[in-house]
């Protein structure tokens, strides 16, 4: 019967899943990560017949098809293995890379702080937060601190910046 592709679809998607997971690796987490709070897969690993839930010990870049994700079988001592198998995504049930994208913890942006007065030779610095809250206290922390006039807060550094807050006194 002629219908539409739909194995190429779930293809094309887990395609964009395993590049944004590659992407976020290498950009966020030095192309590696290890969980302390395991997602779960439903993984093929060698020597048996069907999938298996695994637990996700760590994940490197680049994730192809045949390596990049340590996984360890539930009952991995039925299954004879004591450390991590490094399986691919094909290795995987689809959408299984999206519930490892749903456990890896936020990366932190980066935040410029630029200012007029105080004591500080400098008159702009880079930090890192999880979030604007965190920048707009640490901002006023810095401010208080360094008897600063006035501090303007953008996310981003270079030429990439949104301006998030200013205080003066």
């Amino acid at each position: 019967m002629k219908h539409e592709d739909f194995l190429g679809q779930y293809m094309a998607i887990r395609d964009k899943e395993v590049d944004t997971i590659n992407k976020v690796l290498t950009e966020n987490f030095n192309g590696e990560y290890h969980f302390e709070e395991h997602p779960y897969v439903m993984a093929t690993i060698p020597n048996t017949d069907s999938k298996l839930s695994s637990k996700v010990m760590a994940v490197k870049a680049p994730i192809s098809m045949d390596c990049g994700i340590l996984v360890l079988p539930e009952d991995y001592a039925e299954c004879g293995y004591d450390d991590p198998i490094e399986i691919g995504y094909a290795d995987i049930a689809f959408g299984d890379i999206d519930g490892i994208l749903d456990n890896l913890p936020e990366p932190k942006k980066t935040y410029t702080f630029r200012w007029d007065g105080g004591d500080l030779t400098r008159r702009h610095e880079a930090f890192s937060f999880e979030c604007d809250a965190d920048a707009m206290m640490a901002a006023r922390e810095f401010m208080n601190k360094h008897h600063i006039d006035m501090i303007n807060v953008f996310e981003g550094d270079g030429t990439d910046m949104r301006h998030i807050v200013s205080y003066t006194k």
